[in-house]
């Protein structure tokens, strides 16, 4: 497999060194797992017990071994966890906060430097007005993870920086607020043309980003791979949301709640792609904010330029973009803005999305938008989405390349039926509580199982190794995560574990039966996948409740 191939010899050198220093802890001293305290009122001459506690984080880094834990007891400490040495597999370094208590880092260059570092923890810990809360720089870090601490008003270019070399690490259940600085919250990745290593097979998830002036949460970088960014809420952010670029590949972007890109007057959008074979699925971008934006402002951004010009094989599918709009800027859902002249953009495939009522307060504002120069007829595929502005067969698709063409999605299907397939629909979606940010659907939506397959396969057979069309929809895990569950034709939900990219062959972890061109989707409901990023299911015996009358509205 491609992603089996490519781990960075980086990355195995740190690995085979925390190997052998787990040979020697093992072979030449007594294994052992100790915890130690630290308080503002202790002494580093202590034993470090809980009733008599060191008074550093200086002394923690010194002293900790493999599978020892630090608990920074209540206090303001003006330190960097920085450790003197690596933890193993199975045998991390911890430093974490205490029970309740609020311990505090801050007023450093670094909140904490891992770089060079493999299995460390940080949890539970709160940073202060920090340049970098995190930091991988120089040399990246390895099979690190960093969970459930609060961060904010950093005073540098990124909050969480997981770096050129760092790997397998895990960001997740945080909660970042960048306060206003020009920067990004979570940077995965070192966002240039010629990185050493790349930053791979990273998860960031769960985490709260907010108040960064460029960036929520990016991942960029030539050599940077294989990389997960799921569950997140990412609000209030300067520029993009969420991002890639600097010809970064195979990511997945996957059920992040994403609510008012733009709040800096710059351009803007809830996700930005200037990357190859990412997948975006699942996700709920919103915009609620009162902004003047200049340029670039849209629910999603594909943008090619001549140094960074592989915008191409993006699946984009079962996705909600609703409301991207503001009366003196033109908001569109999607914008396919292409300035390359050295490669074609796309394909890109867009699939089963809700793209509904973005720019509806501006005449130059459409739910999908075609920029700049086009080398030839666009690639671009767009199947089965629901495409509406406020009303039935309004101009709800633009293009600037073939005479500034405004036209409503039957004209883009009648023009252009390679690009928009017959089965888009101009429909009202019919949300549950679409003024409350709800966007499941209601019993009888139009989008109820009228989602088209995301591949299908290639021939019939039996066994545990199906071919299919196109396998660049779905992950096998990319062995760190459990691979995507699917159904092959009117099979019982089955679980992928390993896909060849290369022959669109796909793994499962039990043998089924399919026919010759069965369709291969996600797990679904009813006789078809729904459109958006709800699947309406009704379990036995359920009763819907009833409807909230005149909700309060609130940010999501």
């Amino acid at each position: 497999m491609i992603h089996q191939l490519i781990l960075s010899t980086h990355s195995l050198q740190r690995r085979v060194i925390s190997l052998i220093v787990m040979g020697i802890i093992m072979t030449g001293t007594p294994l052992h797992s100790a915890d130690y305290y630290i308080s503002p009122s202790g002494d580093d001459a202590n034993s470090g017990s809980i009733d008599a506690p060191w008074k550093t984080i200086g002394k923690a880094n010194n002293e900790l071994r493999p599978g020892d834990t630090a608990y920074l007891r209540q206090g303001y400490y003006a330190e960097t966890i920085q450790p003197l040495s690596s933890g193993a597999a199975g045998l991390y370094i911890t430093y974490s906060g205490y029970a309740a208590e609020r311990a505090i880092i801050g007023s450093r260059p670094d909140g904490a430097n891992l770089s060079g570092r493999s299995y460390i923890i940080i949890r539970k810990l709160s940073f202060e007005s920090c340049n970098y809360f995190i930091r991988s720089f120089p040399e990246g870090f390895d099979y690190c993870i960093i969970e459930d601490c609060r961060m904010s008003r950093q005073t540098g270019w990124c909050g969480i920086e997981v770096g050129d070399g760092s790997n397998h690490n895990r960001i997740r259940n945080n909660v970042v607020d960048s306060g206003d600085i020009e920067g990004d919250c979570i940077h995965i990745g070192s966002d240039d043309l010629g990185e050493v290593y790349g930053a791979r097979y990273n998860i960031v998830e769960g985490n709260d980003v907010s108040n960064a002036r460029h960036g929520g949460i990016t991942c960029a970088g030539d050599r940077t791979r294989f990389n997960i960014i799921r569950n997140n809420y990412a609000h209030d952010i300067g520029d993009n949301c969420l991002a890639t670029g600097a010809l970064a590949a195979w990511i997945l972007i996957e059920g992040n709640r994403i609510h008012n890109p733009g709040t800096d007057r710059d351009g803007a959008s809830g996700i930005q792609l200037r990357s190859e074979y990412t997948i975006v699925r699942r996700n709920i971008m919103t915009r609620n904010f009162n902004m003047d934006i200049d340029i670039d402002a849209a629910g999603i951004l594909l943008q090619a330029t001549d140094d960074r010009p592989y915008v191409r094989y993006n699946k984009i599918y079962n996705n909600v973009i609703y409301n991207f709009d503001q009366q003196a800027t033109p908001w569109h859902g999607i914008k396919l803005s292409v300035y390359t002249t050295i490669t074609p953009f796309g394909p890109n495939i867009f699939k089963n999305n809700i793209i509904y009522k973005n720019g509806i307060s501006n005449a130059n504002a459409f739910q999908i938008f075609y920029s700049r120069v086009l080398r030839s007829t666009p690639t671009d595929r767009f199947d089965s989405n629901l495409i509406r502005g406020l009303n039935a067969s309004e101009k709800v698709i633009y293009f600037f390349e073939y005479n500034n063409q405004k036209l409503s999605l039957d004209q883009a299907k009648q023009s252009y039926s390679m690009l928009f397939t017959e089965t888009n629909l101009d429909l009202d979606p019919m949300f549950l509580n679409e003024t409350g940010f709800n966007f499941e659907l209601m019993s009888g939506s139009p989008c109820r199982d009228a989602g088209a397959s995301l591949t299908r396969t290639t021939s019939a057979g039996s066994g545990n190794l199906v071919s299919v069309e196109d396998a660049g929809y779905f992950i096998d895990g990319w062995s760190i995560t459990d691979g995507d569950q699917i159904r092959v034709g009117r099979s019982e939900p089955v679980r992928i574990v390993r896909i060849d990219y290369s022959t669109n062959t796909i793994t499962l972890d039990r043998s089924i039966q399919w026919n010759a061109n069965d369709s291969v989707n996600l797990n679904y409901y009813g006789s078809a996948p729904d459109i958006g990023a709800y699947e309406f299911y009704v379990p036995p015996d359920y009763t819907a409740p009833t409807p909230p009358q005149n909700p309060v509205i609130t940010n999501p």
